[in-house]
Parts: C-alpha cells; structure tokens; sequence
C-alpha cells in the first residue's frame, strides 16, 4: 500500500453567504471526482490556543501535537537547512519587508517585498551579514523573502527569546508600532540597523525604477529553539518523503527523519512546478519509500493578496496540473489512500490564516462510492475530527475514521 497526504497550503474560506468561495467558483474535476468516491469530514488543524500558523497546521498533520511539540517556527526553518546548531541558540523567521512610513507612523506594506527573487534576497542577506553580521549573530539565506537570523547563546540581551512579534503577514497595512514596545528595543535595533543598511542598496534602487515593491526592512518573528521529534518511519513503519518549495515543511520532514525531495522549478508561488511535484512524489513512491507528504504552497499566498481571481487560478492550476499528474500516475501504482487537507484556511476578507476547521478528504484505490456532492467548505461532510493529529494515524489505518 502506498499513502500520500497533499497540503493545498490555504485553500478554504469560511462559506460565503451571497456568493461563492474561490474553491466553489474554480474548476476542479479531480477534486470532485474525489470526492464523490471517498469520505469527506472537517477537521481543525489548529488547537484553539496557538496561533493560526502554516507551522501548527503541518506539524498537526504529520501527527505531532504542537502543544507538545513547537519551538518556534525560526528553528524548524533552520532545521531544513540541516545547520548545525546548540539547544540554546535562538532563531528567527527574517522576511524582507517593505515598510511605508508617514510623518508620524510606519506601516507594513508588503510582507514579502513583491515577492522579492532569491537572487535579489540572496544579495541584500549577504549585505546585512557583511555590515551587521558577527560570529555569535548572523543571517542565513533562505528562498526568496523567507530568511533567518541566528542568535547564538552568549551575547543575547537578556529575555529576547521572549519578544514576540507578530507574522508580517498578519500585519499588512497596520501601523507596526502597535507591536513594538520599549521592551522590544534590542529587536528594533536591529529593524532600524537593517533599514539604513538596505535604503540604498543597487538591488533596492533597480526595484524602484521598476515600480515594484523595495525590500527596505527585515521583520524578525517566530524565534525559538531547536525541537526534537520522534522518528516518523519508527512510529508508523513506512519510509516516507516531504515534498514543499518552503523550509518550513523541508525542516518538519527533517525533524521526523522524513527524505526531503528537490523538485526543480518550485518556488512557493503561482509559478510553481506542479506537474514536477507529482512526478516526483510518484518516483518516490515507486522506486524508493511508501509515504509522501505533498505542501502546495501557491493558495496560501493567493489568500494573502487578496486577490479572487488569483485564488481561483491557484486552486485551479493545483486540480489540473499537480492532482491531474498525481491521479494519472497513481493507477500504475497498484493499491494506494491518499488524504488532501488544507493546514489552514486563509481567507480572502483577512488577508491571513484563521484557526476555523478545514474539509478534508480520504479516498483511496478502491473507494467506489458514486456520492454527488463536491470538496468545499459549503459541503456537508461524513465526519468532524477535532484534533487534526488523528488524520495520519487514520491514513495508516492505525485508528478507524468513526472513532
């Protein structure tokens, strides 16, 4: 038996009352073919008392409860990148932000900096690290606007670990001294430090005369320590893979011992290689290990543009082109069940995750049911999981779905 869990990365609404969802507006026959054959339930992702992160919702859905098992989302981050770190040193999520100031305000602009290229990203992380870099403090080059900091133990003011900001994402067009008080001086610091050093930078000027969004903050979130994870392969007996554009997910397959699988040309965005993602994913199924854990990133960041259409081209193109590539070569691959689930919605009105319930979806090569009814959030579903850690050992059929 081969098993796949897909993460369309924000995928759902709440139900709209006057009109449709872009899940219920876009195309997607594959989805529901799906399920018609299968059993459609909801299911929270995120515990009621943490917040609605990408972080939570995927370390629920590998089975590991957050309230036991999150640091942080910098170390997992780190974690993917395989560094070498102490239990004591602390890391931040470092985005590139672009930031709007008026007389008496500074506002969160674009948590992303346009989406800034991991070239551009790659040479104004260098820069930080030649001016404000030391042994015990430093940046790490990630993809695109998604970097790190290290803080290694030593030097630290004191309580900094504790100086929580929030996700930029979460902050769009808010004033961001509302998040920082005199308590978070050693972290605007540092914002400030960055701001001079990237003013001016060529990358920064080559995007002003393009009209496109500068990259002239950093924004330090998410810090944490390094977590400890159980080995995923001993507790459920499959050798398995974790497929994703984004380090988050890289660093979680990591932390489990799950193989991280490169696909070329995927980006965490609209432009991702979807068809790439589900050839790989079926290679790995067929040549080398019986699970594979799939993060489509591309909804999540619609979600955050607010953008409708957008949203809508982004689950369309996920149906077509990864589950259409996916369903195709799944019928060589003998007996196999499969769950999609978002591990968050991000709603269009907010621009941002929320901790609401999302459809899931289990089917698998012998389901045979000829229900007419499609995957939405409108939907009524067969059953509500409250605790989205079940739907692994589900999978596995390690616990019965009417438990």
């Amino acid at each position: 038996m081969k098993y796949i869990m897909v993460v369309p990365d924000g995928l759902t609404e709440k139900p709209w009352v006057d009109r449709e969802t872009p899940l219920e507006a876009a195309k997607t026959p594959n989805l529901d073919a799906l399920a018609r054959k299968g059993i459609l339930g909801f299911t929270r992702t995120i515990p009621r008392d943490l917040h609605p992160g990408s972080e939570i919702g995927n370390m629920s859905l590998l089975g590991y409860d957050p309230k036991i098992y999150f640091t942080g989302r910098g170390p997992i981050e780190a974690a993917s990148k395989g560094l070498e770190l102490d239990r004591s040193d602390l890391v931040f999520r470092c985005n590139l932000v672009t930031l709007y100031a008026t007389l008496n305000s500074v506002y969160m602009a674009d948590y992303s900096a346009g989406h800034i290229t991991d070239q551009e990203a790659s040479e104004l992380i260098e820069y930080l690290n030649k001016y404000l870099g030391r042994e015990d403090f430093y940046f790490v080059k990630g993809k695109s606007y998604r970097n790190l900091l290290i803080w290694r133990d030593g030097k630290r003011p004191e309580g900094v670990e504790s100086l929580s900001l929030p996700p930029p994402h979460d902050i769009v067009g808010k004033n961001i001294f509302e998040y920082l008080g005199e308590e978070h001086k050693p972290i605007l610091e540092i914002l400030t430090q960055s701001q001079l050093l990237l003013k001016d930078h060529p990358v920064n000027k080559r995007r002003r005369e393009k009209g496109v969004p500068e990259a002239n903050s950093i924004w330090l979130w998410g810090q944490g320590f390094m977590p400890s994870l159980y080995s995923f392969e001993e507790a459920y007996g499959v050798k398995g893979g974790v497929i994703s554009a984004v380090d988050l997910v890289k660093g979680l397959g990591r932390l489990a011992g799950l193989k991280v699988l490169e696909v070329e040309g995927a980006t965490g965005y609209l432009d991702t290689n979807y068809e790439g993602k589900a050839q790989e994913a079926l290679r790995f199924l067929r040549e080398e290990g019986d699970f594979v854990y799939v993060h489509i990133e591309a909804p999540d960041e619609a979600g955050h543009s607010g953008d409708f259409q957008l949203k809508v081209r982004a689950i369309e193109d996920f149906d077509r082109r990864f589950l259409g590539t996916l369903l195709e070569g799944l019928e060589k691959l003998g007996n196999w069940r499969m769950v999609i689930v978002p591990d968050h919605p991000t709603p269009l009105d907010i621009k941002t995750h929320s901790r609401d319930p999302v459809p899931f979806l289990l089917v698998s090569s012998d389901s045979a049911g000829s229900r007419g009814r499609s995957f939405s959030e409108r939907e009524k579903g067969d059953v509500f999981i409250d605790d989205a850690t079940r739907l692994i050992k589900i999978l596995f059929e390690r616990e019965r779905i009417e438990d």
